[in-house]
């Protein structure tokens, strides 16, 4: 009986959440879109300004979508995508304030110095933007304050948007991440000295070539360090290229195993470490897209810089001397004991036979 009673009462349990749940859904589906169509238009938006404490302007290549105002560098397409997304999923959820004095309330204000709404203006085709709003403050669980530009009311929407106020947040500050196992040969220049050279092995790691007789790695996998210098490999600040400054700088080549050569260049300047990169890319590969960014120059971090400087004093060590032959042991003559023996028995027979000999008659 009690089994039935609870069976019941979890069945009840069940309904009723269905019927919120369901109740719910109708409520969000009467909810209409902030955006009307910009879901069904995302593959054909071609520009999005962001006007906050800077303006960014983010446009769409052939490629890849770049920061106009950070010398058309390649844009954070994660970071994009997040906010076109929200935009297009947001639903008006709730009619507020259409008096400009409470704007400020919401965050949407966008006159005087701590005006802190933010303009979005997203285009299709053409020089006119088909949607422009103001984004205000987000509200945790709820969604964000926004209101189209031509209109006075106000409006919280069902997403939380996320809008950077600076152009350096939308560009995409990994340079290369490609793993050590694409990479079929490593070539460092070394000053005065001949350029440290690496191939894949067939045993699947990096084998250094030209490896001195007397020289051993420090550890196993030392080799693969020198194909790491490209995963992962991140920036902390860019700037145009400028060819006339990076004359003698030494030349790192890195060959992968599809094909793909990779070109990278260092140097200091006023103790900043830079990189500058060439790509050499095959039809067809994942790199196409990052061949623009020979136009660029980046400050990298220290740890990043030495790894295209690694020498072969940093990979291997002095092999040891091997331990000295020992000698082949000599043949002994007999033991002490044994000749001590020998010589206590030659009495016994001795006195025996003096004994015989005394016996007889």
């Amino acid at each position: 009986m009690k089994n039935l009673q609870m069976i019941l009462g979890i069945f009840a349990l069940v309904v009723v959440a269905t019927f919120f749940y369901l109740q719910n859904q109708e409520e969000e589906d009467k909810e209409p879109p902030f955006l009307p169509g910009l879901k069904e238009q995302l593959e054909v938006v071609t520009k999005v300004v962001i006007e906050a404490s800077e303006t960014s302007t983010l446009i769409k290549g052939q490629h890849s979508w770049t920061v106009q105002e950070r010398f058309d560098h390649p844009a954070n397409f994660s970071t994009l995508f997040e906010l076109l997304n929200g935009l297009a999923d947001a639903k008006t959820k709730e009619a507020k304030t259409a008096k400009p004095e409470n704007y400020s309330q919401l965050g949407l204000d966008t006159e005087g110095e701590d005006a802190s709404g933010k303009f979005v203006s997203i285009y299709l085709s053409g020089d006119l933007p088909e949607y422009s709003l103001v984004v205000g403050n987000a509200v945790r669980g709820r969604g964000t304050f926004v209101k189209r530009t031509d209109e006075a009311q106000t409006w919280l929407v069902s997403e939380i948007i996320r809008l950077p106020g600076f152009a350096d947040a939308w560009i995409d500050v990994t340079i290369l991440d490609i793993d050590s196992a694409q990479i079929q040969k490593v070539e460092l220049d070394a000053e005065g000295d001949a350029p440290l050279v690496a191939e894949l092995g067939e045993a699947g790691s990096m084998e250094i070539v030209a490896l001195p007789e007397d020289k051993e790695l420090r550890y196993p996998a030392a080799a693969d360090d020198l194909a790491s210098a490209l995963a992962g490999l991140r920036f902390d600040d860019v700037d145009v290229y400028r060819e006339e400054e990076w004359t003698d700088a030494p030349l790192a080549r890195f060959t992968l195993t599809n094909g793909d050569r990779i070109l990278a260049r260092t140097r200091e300047a006023d103790d900043i470490k830079l990189l500058h990169l060439t790509i050499e890319a095959t039809d067809g590969s994942d790199l196409v897209g990052d061949v623009s960014r020979v136009a660029f120059q980046y400050h990298i971090s220290e740890f990043n810089y030495d790894q295209f400087h690694q020498t072969l004093e940093d990979l291997t060590r002095d092999k040891p001397e091997p331990a000295p032959e020992e000698p082949e042991p000599e043949e002994q003559p007999p033991a002490a004991e044994e000749q001590e023996s020998e010589m206590e028995a030659q009495p016994e027979e001795e006195s025996q036979v003096q004994d015989e000999s005394s016996e007889a008659p």
